[in-house]
């Protein structure tokens, strides 16, 4: 979500909150959106009494952590169920007990696979908030469908020698001194026409989706920009009363750089944000179970939701296409976190910290020690972080990969395109398929 020009206090909340990081969800049982005919809603798909329980535990969990324990995270980033009501907890102990007997039930009753999956996901979770991560392997695997394992160092060679070659196109070294040269020439300054490229391309990118996949023609997605000085940078929210909004702050505290602009655009708005607008629409319809959008970022199907983010641009158009200072943003960003999320797990193993941070600047001079320690560390610290991280450069892979493989096939990667936009499924299923 940031260049490698962002500050550090940045780098450490926004590149983890793609989903939530300046949303407040103080959901009770009054202000939680109820079926009107005034929304839209249809009562054609019925909501089962198990599926109704998923989402007043996760609102009632929401309201614990938020409102009487001050975690400083949330638990549900959008609400798009439509049902009212939520559970009352004093403890995370409880919310665990309640999760624990969601799943048996679930499990017996042989409810749906997605169901089954977002359950075992929250209770990983809040195991991990009580306890801490005793096998992260099975941690990671619960909450994001992620094997814990390096990427291999061909592959970090391969994108740091496209990095250097995309460079060199551009006159500019990979080293600290192209750094400062690269933003010397490509950082946009004025706020205004910040905006007016992210504006532009999140019209182009939207539209190239809708061109390739028997999109909706309207969807409730607002687009707006703000200036504050905050260390936010994209805000996301959605509920079945507001539809989907994309809040993106320029303020001259973030630096932006032409390419990032591009980047931003295809991977939160026609990424992330067109998706769950398309998920608001079909729930409002009654033509996807409510539970679904319940959607909370140490569950699966926001990993998929992340690779289909970034390799938004790869799905639409052949790399050579892309705008030079975008493609070259755009590899940066990649290679940054396969490095770091390598940090990450070698941290986890009893690597020092040190040996972490020069294995990432030693394979991008493009990076900082500020930037790449605190990542590091707040992943070791954080059950939610530790999780929601490890989601991006894994599903990434998964993803460019399997565009790779399809090369020309452009019916099976519209199909993939359709499934994830508008049919939301089951994300093991999805792995089969990238795999």
């Amino acid at each position: 979500m940031l260049d490698a020009a962002a500050s550090t206090d940045v780098q450490s909340r926004l590149l983890y909150y793609a989903l939530g990081t300046a949303i407040n969800c103080p959901y009770s049982c009054s202000n939680v959106p109820c079926i009107s005919k005034d929304m839209g809603i249809s009562k054609d798909m019925v909501t089962s009494e198990l599926e109704l329980s998923y989402i007043h535990v996760m609102r009632g969990w929401q309201v614990l952590e938020s409102d009487i324990l001050s975690s400083g995270f949330d638990i549900v980033d959008f609400d798009l169920a439509p049902e009212p009501g939520c559970r009352s907890y004093e403890s995370r102990t409880q919310v665990y007990h309640d999760l624990n007997k969601l799943f048996d039930e679930a499990i017996t009753q042989k409810k749906s696979a997605t169901l089954i999956e977002k359950v075992r996901a929250s209770k990983a979770f809040a195991k991990a908030l009580l306890e801490g991560v005793t096998d992260l392997r099975e941690y990671l695997e619960d909450t994001q469908k992620v094997h814990t394992s390096l990427i291999s160092d061909d592959v970090v060679q391969d994108y740091k020698r496209s990095c250097s070659s995309l460079l060199a196109d551009l006159g500019i070294s990979f080293d600290e001194a192209g750094f400062n040269n690269f933003m010397d020439k490509y950082v946009v300054h004025d706020q205004e026409e910040v905006r007016a490229i992210i504006l532009t391309e999140c019209n182009f990118w939207q539209q190239a989706i809708r061109e390739r996949i028997n999109f909706y023609d309207e969807v409730r997605l607002e687009i707006t920009f703000v200036s504050k000085d905050e260390p936010w940078q994209v805000g996301l929210t959605g509920n079945l009363e507001a539809g989907t909004k994309a809040e993106i702050n320029t303020h001259s505290r973030h630096r932006f750089t032409k390419g990032q602009c591009k980047y931003l655009a295809s991977h939160e708005v026609a990424g992330h944000a067109l998706q769950f607008a398309a998920r608001e629409r079909k729930i409002s319809e009654g033509k996807l179970e409510s539970y679904t959008g319940i959607v909370s970022i140490f569950n699966p199907d926001i990993a998929v939701s992340e690779g289909l983010a970034q390799t938004v641009p790869y799905f639409v158009a052949e790399e050579t296409a892309f705008e030079p200072s975008f493609r070259v943003a755009k590899r940066l960003r990649e290679l940054r976190d396969i490095l770091i999320h390598n940090a990450h797990l070698m941290a986890e193993t009893g690597k020092d910290i040190d040996e972490c941070v020069y294995y990432c600047l030693s394979r991008s001079p493009f990076l900082t020690d500020a930037e790449v320690r605190t990542n590091v560390l707040e992943r070791l610290e954080s059950p939610l972080l530790k999780s929601y991280m490890a989601c991006y450069a894994p599903w990434f892979l998964l993803f460019r990969q399997y565009i790779a493989r399809m090369k020309g096939n452009n019916k099976s990667l519209n199909d993939l395109l359709c499934r994830l936009y508008l049919d939301f499924p089951l994300v093991e299923d999805v792995r089969r398929t990238l795999a």
